[in-house]
């Protein structure tokens, strides 16, 4: 979703030449609009990588502003969208956890318990 086809046709794309070039424009950076004007919210964010997964990560981690960022490496094996596994590395303001593979379901449980433990961190330290 970074970017989206400048124009949309109205009508069905005829097939004439052997090369259809589209232009695409830079969608908006929602994450980063959020992390700007966050209040209280937990924010967590997601990172797809093929290459330095820790360092791009942990930049878009600090830039974007979130409290967790989960970010996978696609050339994993097991990795990525056309598996119903992934394995990640949980990114926070005190850790890097790299998480082994496992089904989606319970990375997705595993993401939730993580926030939950970050916004009760927040509530205890803001007493």
């Amino acid at each position: 979703g970074d970017y989206r086809v400048k124009e949309i046709a109205q009508d069905k794309i005829k097939k004439k030449d052997d090369i259809l070039q589209l232009e695409l424009i830079k969608n908006d950076d929602i994450l980063a609009y959020l992390g700007q004007h966050k209040t209280e919210q937990i924010i967590c964010g997601f990172a797809m990588e093929t290459k330095n997964l820790i360092d791009h990560a942990k930049e878009k981690f600090i830039k974007k502003n979130c409290d967790l960022l989960v970010a996978n490496n696609l050339k994993d094996p097991g990795a990525g969208f056309k598996n119903d596994t992934n394995k990640v590395t949980f990114i926070t303001k005190d850790k890097i956890q790299q998480i082994e593979l496992m089904t989606k379901n319970n990375l997705s449980d595993l993401i939730l318990k993580e926030l939950i433990k970050i916004k009760e961190e927040k509530h205890v330290n803001s007493n």
